[in-house]
């Protein structure tokens, strides 16, 4: 029993950290290759390829605006010219200062803003290490060269040894974003049974988890959706019923918080705790059986898809109509009209998703 729960356990950290692991394994092969050039030629300076390869490891990570060969490429050229722009700036002392100076301010001002990935430490440190250590055209040109042989490495690495899986990253991050629904379904009771600070700051970070999750969610769908449009028939083919479930899931969770924000401004009463119970086992038997899907499912296809969001819309209908009936008792009560209010819109929303999935699937 013990095993299992720990097999479990390291199974729901691997997914939920997938895309970090791996992100880490490519940085430290690559730190490793750099550090075994090292140990060949013992030259102090090959820091700097250190360096480079680390920063342009960790600019391999996805954006939202291109892939991740894209950034690196980007961020390759963009070592390349901090380089070429430190260089002038090193064959006088007072320059060497004001040029610290603005570099030591400019990364305040990127970590400030959160700028990240492109614009991270390693952008510091390149030109940095640069100023203070070439000393002639023969330094300058071998910095450059150094910098070119860190990106071959981390290409290598982050393409071709350690390619990203798009479909099983897929996969981790929507099971990944239902489990901290469920985790912030879990704090809403508790906030719900006990409305003080300590659990609306709970209830608050578990909200901030699930928007970081949606911001991967996004980044995934962007390059699908750019793989989709360039790819080749089959390719479309296999990656549109992924496409169309990051797209509705991503909607559904957005339904979910929208709804949670109403039922905190809920005052239940004694006489209506029993309802407002079946309200909340029904919003997590959906998200449960959404999680269940996915997990369950060995290749997502449109089919499978149209049939989970058609029995979940069937759900929260029959629930509705059952509501409905109940609030014949309770035709003057503000508090019960409310709960029903709040069944209608899961049952509303759930119906726009699955209208949603017809037209998209109808589309491809």
């Amino acid at each position: 029993m013990v095993k299992n729960n720990f097999k479990e356990m390291l199974k729901y950290f691997w997914e939920r950290d997938y895309r970090s692991i791996l992100q880490g394994l490519r940085t430290a092969l690559a730190i490793l290759v750099v550090v075994l050039i090292y140990a060949y030629f013992k030259d102090i300076s090959l820091f700097f390829m250190g360096i480079c390869a680390l920063g342009l490891s960790q600019a391999s990570t996805r954006t939202m605006y291109w892939r991740f060969e894209i950034n690196m490429l980007l961020s390759f050229f963009i070592s390349i010219m901090l380089v070429f722009i430190s260089y002038p700036y090193s064959f006088y002392i007072s320059t060497t200062y004001v040029f610290l100076f603005l570099i030591t301010f400019l990364l305040y001002i990127c970590t400030y803003y959160q700028i990240n990935s492109l614009f991270s430490i390693w952008a510091y440190f390149i030109p940095l290490n640069s100023i203070m250590t070439i000393k002639n055209h023969n330094d300058f040109i071998k910095f450059l060269l150094m910098d070119t042989v860190a990106f071959s490495i981390c290409y290598l690495v982050s393409v071709l040894i350690i390619p990203p899986k798009l479909k099983k990253e897929c996969y981790y991050e929507l099971k990944s974003v239902l489990h901290e629904v469920n985790s912030y379904l879990q704090s809403l009771d508790i906030y719900m049974n006990d409305k003080t600070d300590k659990n609306a700051l709970l209830l608050t970070n578990k909200r901030e988890k699930i928007f970081l999750r949606l911001k991967n969610v996004r980044i995934l769908l962007n390059e699908l959706n750019l793989i989709i449009k360039k790819g080749k028939k089959s390719t479309k083919n296999e990656l549109n019923p992924f496409y169309i479930l990051i797209k509705l899931i991503e909607k559904y969770v957005e339904n979910i918080l929208g709804i949670s924000i109403k039922i905190r401004a809920l005052n239940i009463t004694l006489e209506l705790e029993d309802y407002f119970l079946k309200f909340k086992i029904l919003i997590n038997k959906i998200n449960q059986d959404l999680l269940n899907f996915i997990s369950n499912v060995s290749l997502i296809n449109l089919k499978d898809l149209g049939n989970i969001f058609e029995k979940l819309y069937l759900n929260s209908l029959v629930e509705f109509r059952k509501f409905e009936k109940i609030g014949l008792r309770f035709s003057n009560n503000e508090t019960f009209d409310e709960i029903l209010f709040l069944v209608f819109l899961l049952k509303d929303n759930i119906s726009l998703i699955y209208k949603e999935f017809k037209i998209l699937s109808k589309a491809e």
